[in-house]
């Protein structure tokens, strides 16, 4: 086991290497979400603030016509990733599903997760959930223990042939964040900015 913030997740050594180079997938961590401390009911019925889901409607917009869309998209069970997904859906060209997959759920485990995205080579596919399940996710499936940085709420990562092949981030968390933008444009291989 080994501490994350404040919850222990078991990590496993990771998969074998051909399975995981050959997924495409994007990570995305749900938006803004209404302040836990403040929150009176199930942290699992939390939605997205307003804003929240005005900056990430826009980071979709920005990438619509820019990426070729996901074909499914695989959601936490919680309100707030499952309202992520629901704009995510948005993006220009999508044609695909929208399922739960409860192993995102906040209390999810990076085992179950590997084994579920290794399951669906071949496929673009898009999940959305929480950290640090997505951060050890992410550097799983590029070839690390776990990403060098939390991933900041609505950003969206993708990852194919274990490389980065693009990082976007709601405006105001480019702002607060530029070091993680940074050092995920460091791990891009495409030159150039990210969409």
């Amino acid at each position: 086991m080994e501490s994350l913030g404040s919850r222990e997740l078991r990590i496993p050594p990771a998969p074998e290497q051909d399975t995981l180079s050959r997924l495409e997938i994007w990570i995305v961590r749900h938006a803004a979400a209404r302040d836990r401390e403040t929150w009176r009911l199930d942290d699992a019925m939390r939605p997205l603030t307003e804003r929240g889901r005005d900056r990430f409607r826009t980071l979709v917009a920005r990438l619509g016509g820019r990426v070729k869309p996901p074909s499914l998209i695989w959601t936490s069970p919680a309100v707030r990733a499952v309202q992520t997904a629901e704009l995510l859906a948005g993006l220009e060209g999508f044609r695909g599903t929208v399922e739960v997959a409860p192993w995102l759920s906040p209390e999810g485990d990076v085992p179950d997760a590997v084994s579920a995205a290794s399951e669906l080579v071949g496929r673009r596919m898009a999940v959305v959930g929480h950290e640090p399940l997505l951060s050890v996710l992410a550097g799983r499936l590029l070839g690390l223990r776990a990403l060098p940085c939390r991933l900041p709420k609505g950003a969206v990562v993708a990852i194919a042939d274990r490389e980065v092949v693009f990082a976007a981030l709601p405006r105001r968390a480019r702002e607060k964040h530029g070091r993680i933008l940074r050092s995920l444009e460091a791990l891009c291989r495409a030159a150039g900015d990210p969409p």
